[in-house]
């Protein structure tokens, strides 16, 4: 992907992190960065430079009350995956993802090309405990 377009697409992204921590913080959901995000936090004070999506993790409680949010549409911003839209065949991934439907790109993966919008990936974990050892 050249420079000027991933930095376009992690700045869409670092918007999209916005909106999602200020939900969580007005809903009393936990929330925490994850694999590249928080290395890219730490090592790099923002993205890898290569990275093209933002991971966040979420403790299972809270991000149970997350999906149903989602499910009941008492969320700001666009979530899918297959829990959330399961009418919808095309939305086969159980990670929750937050999408930017204005931002398109088009990913290339050995013989398969995917459309998609601009996503920040929410996974759950049984305790933050068990995240950190």
């Amino acid at each position: 992907m050249e420079k000027t377009l991933l930095r376009k697409l992690q700045l869409a992204e670092l918007g999209m992190a916005k909106k999602f921590v200020a939900f969580c913080d007005e809903h009393d959901l936990r929330y925490y960065m994850l694999s590249g995000t928080f290395l890219g936090a730490v090592r790099h004070k923002g993205f890898i430079p290569w990275d093209d999506d933002m991971d966040f993790g979420m403790p299972r409680e809270d991000y149970d009350r997350l999906l149903e949010m989602c499910q009941n549409k008492k969320v700001q911003f666009e979530a899918h995956n297959w829990f959330v839209d399961h009418a919808d065949l095309n939305h086969y991934r159980y990670i929750l993802r937050i999408e930017d439907p204005s931002i398109t790109l088009q990913r290339s993966f050995a013989e398969n090309d995917e459309i998609s919008s601009a996503w920040i990936d929410i996974l759950k974990y049984r305790s933050l405990f068990s995240c950190i050892i």
